[in-house]
């Protein structure tokens, strides 16, 4: 692995000199620049950018370069501020990589929201290259995205503790592990530095240290004769112990390995040998070996690039024999990704494998997860969480009897300048293993809004609303097109998973119009998050209401129907209900009919589920989809939005006794006339006349741009305000804006509107 050192190449830095010594053009400077940049060599870089950039700060490609040179360096936050601007400026159209580059600045920040919204961008070339590595890179950002928005929170039980500078330099440490109380650690240190922290020596190598772990004063492991010439001019790193044993790496200048093997005595390393070719393939990166014990019998982890693997670094094992090492295993498709596994380490006693991986679900860069098993027999990998990972580069995770020692880059006060440039060696102090926090991600998120399903919660009409309401979509004239029938045999479900496959024809049919690309994006948006969130949101709720009607309960599910406003009033009235009866053919079918004899009336524990059918037909305003081309009436956003059913409350059967509250209405109705101001404000005067406490389960409207703030609770002989803000940007002529109540009174359903000319 790359990018645990920072150098600076001593003939550019002399190049830099002389540059400065005359005027330079932004040309010049980026030439320079871009030079360093490909040698890896992102400190030297960073100043001719910088440079470039003070004389032209509005050049679309110097603030690319610059941009992305920050996040090289892990100034990710300051990066935000100059990718974007070059995207603005054009940049997007040079440097088709931007918006992924600026996904992932976003992402690094911890600014997932933003994120998504650029890796949505940054998929779109892509969309009809679903098997190709870029779709699968983007994508699985995205979800990661996704996730750590929603397991952003950090584990208060554990602190995190930096080693401080008794350990840790302005340099890199890493890959650290115990053995009778000495500290062994990987450093890619140097005699002396400058104070701005960057090293002009081109002869800079990683070495082994150790340290008692009670004092912290740091020392060279040494070598003998043999291995000082084998490790001259090389990387020699990564070194882990069984016994006397040490295994090790030696890496040239690109970080290309090979493992070692030498006996370790009084922290001098002899006897070395390289590996048999079992262990390191010929022309592969073969680093990072870890020995573990596994039913008694000695093998080795290590990380290699060889074939056969999945893709990038994997995981692999071999068993020791006695002419070395067997040949080598891959670890197996439930570790190992098209991305990078690296850092291994195996605890024989729980047997379990800790990994670090940039492709698995996760915060930031590398994340730790691990996973229980032996070998090809790994249960599903979990995420170690917060605060063991973050939203840099977390690895070479070791655990011992009360802690556990890992590297990150995370910024923290060792990193010269502020900059977390480089790995430092942390320690997490725990009582137990189980208690660490852990996030199972083994199976990717199909949906950009989880919802997690936890049937053993305690299930009552109140409860079950706090999921509702849910929106549900169709695609065009969908069930059972150019028919004025009100009953359909289809499905929800299959309805909603066909028109997810429609993704492409809707992209593709918008691009022929020459849509926006804010509008492309909110399409892709609207596929990979709306409706699959609407599919997600019901195989929840499914559940749920089947567990309230196992305890008897007569319930009524609510639902509103909506359309498009292309075909006339009567025809999407019909429609509606179409809509509205595939849902309950959805809950017909469900689990082999198991909520039957509850909608037939016939379930021996007495309980009961009606549908109550809310068939709106239009929404609020006509609006003028059906004065744009057909393209549009089907394909646009706007089209896809307004087509939909809505569960907007879970309610007691209606002719049941609802006790003695009961809500009552200063007005039902306000018609306002004609009117001109963008922002309107109306409000009802809810009272409770009974004597009892009025629950509110939901109000719903028929249009978005209606903002709703109301009550959950009355209290007996009380009055509450129902506020409503109107936008009336984007509407036209007669508005009706239409709001359902849903209440545990008698009845327990009220219509309520609002209508004005504009």
């Amino acid at each position: 692995m790359s990018g645990f050192y920072v150098k600076i190449n001593f003939l550019f830095s002399l190049l830099f000199l002389c540059f400065s010594l005359k005027s330079q053009t932004p040309e010049q400077l980026l030439q320079i620049g871009d030079q360093l940049y490909e040698k890896g060599e992102y400190f030297g870089s960073i100043g001719f950018y910088e440079k470039a950039l003070n004389l032209d700060s509005t050049n679309a490609e110097v603030l690319y370069k610059y941009g992305r040179n920050l996040t090289k360096i892990n100034r990710h936050n300051k990066a935000t501020r100059y990718l974007l601007k070059s995207s603005l400026l054009g940049g997007k159209n040079i440097f088709p990589e931007l918006a992924y580059e600026l996904a992932e600045a976003y992402r690094h920040s911890g600014d997932y929201r933003k994120a998504r919204r650029h890796y949505t961008t940054a998929l779109r070339p892509y969309r009809r290259e679903r098997e190709s590595y870029w779709y699968k890179r983007i994508n699985q950002s995205k979800e990661s995205a996704q996730w750590a928005e929603s397991n952003d929170e950090s584990n208060s039980e554990f602190t995190v503790k930096n080693f401080g500078n008794k350990i840790n330099s302005p340099v890199a440490e890493y890959g650290a592990t115990v053995e009778n109380e000495i500290l062994y650690f990987s450093s890619l240190r140097a005699d002396s530095s400058k104070s701005d922290y960057v090293i002009e020596d081109k002869n800079y190598y990683s070495r082994v240290y150790y340290s008692s772990m009670k004092n912290y004063e740091v020392n060279k492991v040494e070598l003998d004769e043999n291995l000082k010439k084998e490790a001259l001019n090389k990387h020699f790193l990564n070194l882990n112990l069984l016994d006397e044993t040490a295994y090790f790496s030696l890496c040239d200048s690109n970080y290309q390995c090979e493992i070692w093997s030498a006996k370790l005595s009084n922290n001098k390393l002899q006897s070395a040998k390289k590996l048999n070719s079992n262990i390191n393939a010929s022309g592969c990166n073969n680093t990072q070996p870890y020995p573990a014990l596994i039913e008694g019998e000695e093998h080795l982890f290590f990380v290699s690039n060889r074939s056969g693997g999945f893709g990038g670094l994997d995981i692999w094992v071999a068993k020791k024999a006695d002419f070395g090492f067997d040949k080598a295993v891959n670890a197996g498709a439930v570790i190992n990704s098209i991305d990078n596994e690296v850092t291994p380490y195996y605890n024989s006693t729980t047997q379990t494998l800790y990994f670090s991986s940039n492709w698995h679900i996760g915060f930031g860069g590398y994340d730790i997860f691990r996973s229980k098993g032996t070998i090809n027999n790994y249960k599903s990998i979990e995420n170690l969480g917060k605060p063991i990972n973050s939203i840099g580069n977390d690895y070479y995770f070791q655990q011992f009897a009360d802690s556990a020692l890992f590297s990150s880059n995370r910024l923290n006060e060792n990193a010269g300048g502020a900059l977390s440039c480089c790995n430092d060696l942390f320690k997490l102090a725990f009582e137990k293993e189980e208690k660490v926090e852990e996030k199972e991600v083994a199976e990717k998120p199909k949906v950009a809004e989880s919802i997690t399903a936890n049937i053993n919660i305690d299930v009552s009409v109140e409860v079950l609303n706090q999921y509702l309401p849910s929106d549900l979509y169709f695609h065009n004239d969908v069930p059972k097109p150019s028919t004025a029938d009100t009953l359909t045999n289809a499905n929800y479900l299959s309805t909603a998973y066909e028109y997810l496959n429609l993704q492409d024809e809707y992209i593709g049919n918008m691009e022929k119009v020459r849509t926006s690309d804010e509008e492309l994006d909110g399409l892709t948006n609207f596929f990979e998050n709306d409706i699959q969130k609407g599919i997600k949101s019901l195989e929840y709720f499914s559940p749920l209401v089947l567990k309230e009607l196992e305890k008897g309960s007569e319930i009524e599910l609510n639902i509103l129907g909506f359309a498009s406003s292309v075909s006339k009033e009567d025809y999407n009235y019909k429609l509606t209900l179409r809509r509205i009866e595939s849902l309950i053919n959805y809950f017909k079918s469900y689990k082999n009919g198991v909520f039957l004899p509850y909608i037939n009336q016939t379930a021996t524990n007495g309980g009961s589920l009606k549908f109550i059918k809310l068939p709106y037909g239009d929404f609020a305003f006509s609006n003028d989809l059906n004065q744009k081309s057909k393209t549009h009436a089907v394909y646009s956003l706007e089209a896809a939005k307004q087509r939909k059913i809505e569960l907007i409350a879970i309610t007691e059967q209606s002719n049941k006794d609802f006790g003695k509250s009961k809500l009552s209405f200063n007005t039902k109705t306000y018609q306002l006339g004609k009117v001109t101001k963008e922002q309107l404000q109306r409000f009802f005067l809810l009272k409770n006349e009974g004597s009892t406490e009025l629950k509110i389960y939901n109000i719903s409207s028929n249009c978005e741009c209606a903002t709703l703030e109301y009550p959950t609770r009355i209290a007996p002989n009380t009055s509450e305000r129902l506020l409503v803000n109107i936008n009336t940007e984007g509407l036209s002529g007669d508005v009706k804006i239409e709001l359902t109540v849903v209440t545990d009174s008698k009845p327990n359903l009220h219509r309520l509107s609002i209508e004005f000319t504009l």
